[in-house]
C-alpha cells in the first residue's frame, strides 16, 4: 500500500482497519483518521486484502491455516493481522475463514523506558505483576520493555509469546529487543508451555501477554507455586471489574497491578497498586 508512504503520520501509525467496500482508517495511537489519496478517501477492495494476506503468508495461506482459524496472522516485524469473514466449521469446530473481508493490522512500536515508572514503583523484579487495561492501551509495549529490563538486569526470563507480538521472532530470532537473558517460545499454545518450561528452562521470571481462560489461570498458579515470578497482561477496564469476574482469582497471587490508560496518550500509567491488598 504505497499510498501510506505519502502520509506524514506513517511512522506513528499503530493500527490499520480494512473493510472491503469501506474507507480505510488508521490510528496514530490517539485518534482514528481516514486514509486519503489526494482529496479522495481510499476505499478498501479485495485486492488490498488479498495483497496483505499474500505478503503475510508468503503466498501460502494453507501453511498458516491454524493461525487463520484462530483469527489472526503474525507477519515479520511483529505485525499482527486480525481477520474475519465467513467461518468454516467441521464437527462444530472453526477450522478456517473464507471470503476474508475484514482486517485489523496492528503495528508494534518499541518504546524503551516505558516500564521505568512501573519498575520504580514496585521496587524491582521480585514481584508478580499484572498489567491491566482495555485493548489498545499499550499493554504489550509495556510488557516488552519490562522483559527487556528484567533480562538485562540479570534475570533468566522465559517469554511465552503465543501470538509473536512481543518478540516478533522471525526464523527463530527475536527482531524486537527483549533482553540478553530472555528465552522465547512463540506461536505455541501457552498452557502446555507453562508446565514444560518451568522444568526445562528454570526461569526466574515468566512473561506472557493476554491471559485468557481458566486453564491459563491454573497454569500461572502452578508456576508461582514453583517459585517463579510472573508478569502478565489481561484485558479489563479496571481492577474492580476484573475481581468480579473469573479472573478475580489472579488477585490471590499477583502482588502488584499496573493500570494503563489511553489518556492523555496510549501507555499512560494510571495507577500502580498492591493487588493482593486490594483483594484481601
Amino acid at each position: 500500500m504505497c499510498i501510506l508512504d505519502k502520509n506524514d503520520r506513517v511512522d506513528k501509525i499503530t493500527e490499520l482497519r480494512l473493510r472491503v467496500g469501506k474507507p480505510i482508517v488508521y490510528s496514530d495511537g490517539v485518534t482514528w483518521h481516514t486514509l486519503y489519496d489526494g482529496n479522495e478517501s481510499v476505499i478498501c477492495n479485495k485486492d488490498f486484502v488479498g495483497h496483505i494476506l499474500e505478503v503475510a503468508t508468503g503466498r501460502s495461506m494453507y501453511a498458516y491455516s491454524e493461525q487463520i482459524a484462530r483469527g489472526y496472522l503474525t507477519a515479520n516485524g511483529g505485525i499482527r493481522i486480525g481477520l474475519t469473514g465467513q467461518g468454516v466449521e467441521e464437527n462444530g469446530r472453526l477450522v478456517t475463514y473464507k471470503n476474508i473481508n475484514y482486517l485489523a493490522v496492528r503495528i508494534p512500536h518499541e518504546i524503551k523506558g516505558c516500564a521505568n515508572e512501573t519498575i520504580e514503583k514496585i521496587g524491582g523484579f521480585d514481584r508478580n505483576v499484572l498489567v491491566i487495561s482495555e485493548p489498545g492501551a499499550g499493554k504489550t509495549t509495556m510488557l516488552r520493555d519490562y522483559v527487556r529490563q528484567a533480562s538485562n538486569f540479570g534475570n533468566n526470563v522465559l517469554l511465552l509469546d503465543e501470538r509473536n507480538e512481543v518478540s516478533a521472532t522471525y526464523m527463530g530470532k527475536p527482531t524486537l529487543d527483549v533482553g540478553r537473558n530472555t528465552d522465547v517460545v512463540s506461536n505455541t499454545s501457552k498452557t502446555e508451555c507453562y508446565k514444560s518450561a518451568v522444568r526445562s528452562m528454570s526461569p526466574d521470571i515468566i512473561a506472557t501477554d493476554e491471559i485468557f481462560g481458566r486453564s491459563e489461570i491454573e497454569a500461572i498458579f502452578d508456576a508461582v507455586r514453583c517459585g517463579v515470578k510472573v508478569i502478565a497482561t489481561v484485558h479489563s477496564n479496571g481492577i474492580e471489574s476484573l475481581m468480579r469476574s473469573e479472573y478475580g482469582r489472579l488477585g490471590e497471587i499477583f502482588d502488584n497491578a499496573v493500570i494503563l490508560s489511553k489518556k492523555p496518550k496510549v501507555g499512560t500509567v494510571k495507577e500502580v497498586t498492591a493487588l493482593r491488598c486490594k483483594n484481601a
